[in-house]
């Protein structure tokens, strides 16, 4: 379910970036500009469009994510059902760390890409009846950045960084660098991307930092992301902001 339109940022203060607890992990945090009272955090089913509830804001604007290491087990029951309700002839494909951190690139030392890997998916801040209507959270280190992602790259991004979550089920790597040539569109102009990897990933949750580092301004004035570097953090950067993309309706 994708939210568009209406974008209004909240900066936030990570009091605990992430806390073991047992058998999870907790992400605490405090929004501010938060005047929507509690709220739920939640992504939902692609197929099903059931919601499955990972946290939630307190009329404060205090921020908590719960991350289970239950949830392959989680994401494969979901998968199960989805794939009953599913048009014919669809079928739902495992992601591996070959597939998930490929760019390309013949050039890349992978090590176990096997590995099953499950993202987190794009999380929405929903009401008390689980309407994602507050908004949807880009959490990356300015508003240029969450734009730019959430246009799909319709809009200029500033160099700046992005992270996501990803549930590895066993130990892997993937170094290297991929190197693309891309025409602009403006006569002969075109630009170099180049996108390094450096990730060791563990077994369990891992953070996976992605840095622009490099923009490339065209003829036109567009500005487009020209170095992205792939690195898993054990830690959630000090100035990471979340930003909410809010619902037009």
């Amino acid at each position: 379910m994708k939210l568009k339109n209406k974008v209004w940022s909240m900066a936030m203060m990570l009091l605990l970036p992430t806390i073991p607890v047992s058998s999870q992990q907790v992400l605490q945090g405090s929004l501010t500009m938060w005047d929507k009272g509690e709220a739920k955090i939640a992504f939902y089913d692609m197929i099903t469009g059931d919601m499955t509830e990972l946290g939630q804001v307190d009329e404060a604007g205090k921020l908590e994510i719960v991350l289970s290491e239950n949830y392959p087990a989680e994401v494969r029951a979901m998968a199960e059902e989805a794939q009953k309700n599913a048009p014919e002839g669809w079928k739902i494909r495992k992601n591996t760390v070959t597939s998930a951190f490929s760019c390309g690139s013949d050039e890349l030392t992978v090590s176990n890409g096997e590995a099953e890997v499950m993202g987190l998916p794009e999380l929405g801040l929903a009401n008390s009846y689980g309407d994602p209507v507050y908004g949807v959270l880009m959490p990356a280190s300015n508003r240029q950045v969450a734009d730019w992602l959430y246009s799909y790259g319709e809009k200029d991004p500033n160099p700046g960084y992005y992270v996501r979550w990803y549930y590895v089920e066993e130990t892997a790597s993937v170094k290297g660098k991929c190197v693309v040539d891309y025409y602009t569109g403006h006569e002969e102009e075109f630009f170099t991307e180049e996108i390094v990897m450096d990730l060791d990933l563990t077994e369990g949750w891992n953070i996976i930092k992605t840095e622009i580092s490099r923009v490339f301004t065209d003829q036109s004035g567009k500005i487009h992301p020209a170095t992205f570097v792939h690195t898993r953090i054990t830690e959630l950067p000090a100035d990471l902001q979340w930003f909410a993309m809010e619902s037009a309706y």
